[in-house]
């Protein structure tokens, strides 16, 4: 999936310089032109959903959120009133969410702190009016992320007890999929505001669990990372 993804993203160039040399054939004339290449900047907020598995018991889902800010680039190609295009973002993020299992007395936490994230995505638009388009678009996702695993012991039968800490930084991938609207501006600027919703898949973990007196055995738990994302972003075409 890595090595796809920054194949994907090598295609960006030629697409641009295509979209342009087509547009003169494609747009009526008198009307607003979409077609070329852009580059833009973003800011949102991103939800992040946590739904780890230990053994055969599923955690208490549970969610977090943090801000997220990055950069766009990408290319344009309008068809009368259909815009087709494929945009890369990059983003920087301080979203994390948590999950905690109770297996009382002992309890179990798992935290997920995003990184940053990146996604290609092909875009496929329709002019509401000339300056007017709503999307949907989708395609792979990567993430940057730290996961936290705590987990503290206590058997009250036996009188034992401990606690361990596993931190585990790596890089995961997925797909995503959205909607956006973007309007032109004066000159070649234009607004958009977009939904984008990354399902980063399941990971597995081991980790040493303790088992009281200063023992550890090792163990595996896992599962899902979800994130959504709404963002307001400002592009300059060319």
């Amino acid at each position: 999936m890595t090595r796809l993804f920054w194949s994907l993203v090598s295609f960006l160039p030629g697409i641009a310089f295509t979209s342009i040399a087509l547009a003169g054939d494609l747009v009526k004339p008198g009307t607003y032109d979409w077609s070329g290449f852009y580059v833009g900047v973003n800011a949102g907020y991103s939800f992040v959903s946590v739904d780890p598995i230990y053994g055969e018991q599923d955690f208490a889902r549970k969610y977090g959120d943090g801000l997220t800010g990055g950069a766009q680039i990408g290319a344009n190609w309008q068809v009368d009133r259909i815009v087709l295009g494929i945009e890369a973002d990059l983003q920087k993020s301080n979203a994390n969410g948590t999950a905690v299992l109770d297996l009382a007395p002992s309890e179990q936490t798992i935290g997920v702190k995003l990184d940053w994230f990146a996604t290609i995505r092909a875009r496929v638009g329709y002019l509401v009016t000339d300056r007017a388009l709503i999307y949907a678009t989708g395609g792979p996702a990567m993430v940057r992320a730290e996961t936290t695993i705590y987990t503290n012991y206590i058997n009250t039968q036996m009188g034992l007890a401990g606690q361990s800490t596993h931190v585990e930084t790596e890089n995961r991938s997925g797909w995503s999929i959205g909607a956006g609207g973007e309007f032109a501006l004066a000159g070649n600027w234009s607004l958009k505001a977009e939904y984008l919703y990354a399902d980063l898949g399941s990971k597995s973990h081991y980790y040493l669990e303790p088992v009281g007196n200063g023992a550890f055995l090792e163990n595996q738990t896992g599962g899902a990372v979800k994130f959504q994302t709404v963002r307001m972003g400002l592009n300059y075409r060319f």
